[in-house]
């Protein structure tokens, strides 16, 4: 069915763009220098992350259940 390919298409393409953003970087994620302040990569990822979502939350509701 049509929603079912636009999801996986969907899917695909998120994971492919998070994967990209997280290669952009050379982050080191086992860094012990906490600090107080959040790194610039990671606020930049969770930025990306919040703006992609808040597109998926006007989508309509799977109407076949």
């Amino acid at each position: 069915d049509a929603r079912h390919a636009a999801e996986e298409e969907i899917y695909t393409n998120l994971n492919q763009k998070i994967d990209q953003f997280l290669q952009l970087a050379d982050y080191d994620w086992m860094t012990g220098d906490l600090g107080n302040k959040a790194s610039d990569y990671l606020v930049d990822l969770i930025a990306f992350l919040r703006s992609t979502f808040a597109v998926f939350t006007h989508l309509p509701e799977d109407l076949s259940t």
